[in-house]
């Protein structure tokens, strides 16, 4: 789902309705005596909204491949959601085991997460399963970006590790 132009993300909407809110709470005449409560109202109102447009309970079945990416894509993109991506990205894996380019793909945004998330361990064993497909018979079938992005992270991971034992 790609926002145009003039629609606005929801979360810009529930941005603006906690400032009108937190405005009309302000003038009220009934909260003037407990104002040093008015500003969090916003920020509580914004914490539910933004609750509510996160991770889905289920994840559709009727999904082609491409859409399980465009939906872990926008989770990540519009929400700073990376579990919900996860959860896309690893159902793509178990509902479309036969395609191994579009495999690759996804293990290797498996992997870039949980970098992102700071799970350097995990990542460095994914990278490294990820890279041992490209040794065997069918590397040729392969994407090449997901093996040089690998290598490039996994060199940068090898660098924060012996900056951390230093």
């Amino acid at each position: 789902m790609m926002l145009s132009n003039h629609a606005e993300s929801p979360v810009a909407v529930g941005i603006d309705v906690c400032r009108r809110i937190g405005r009309a709470v302000r003038r009220s005449p009934a909260t003037r005596t407990h104002r040093r409560f008015s500003p969090l109202l916003p920020a509580a109102i914004l914490f539910l909204l933004s609750g509510c447009a996160s991770t889905p309970t289920t994840i559709p079945t009727d999904l082609t491949a491409k859409e399980y990416f465009q939906r872990a894509q926008e989770a990540v993109v519009e929400r700073g959601d990376y579990k919900t991506a996860l959860r896309y990205y690893e159902t793509f894996l178990d509902r479309y085991s036969e395609e191994i380019q579009l495999i690759v793909e996804a293990e290797y945004e498996i992997a870039f997460i949980h970098y992102k998330l700071g799970e350097l361990e995990l990542a460095r064993e994914q990278f490294q399963a990820l890279l041992a497909r490209y040794e065997s018979d069918d590397a040729q079938l392969l994407p090449r970006w997901p093996l040089v992005l690998a290598e490039q992270v996994l060199s940068k991971i090898g660098a924060a590790k012996s900056t951390a034992e230093e």
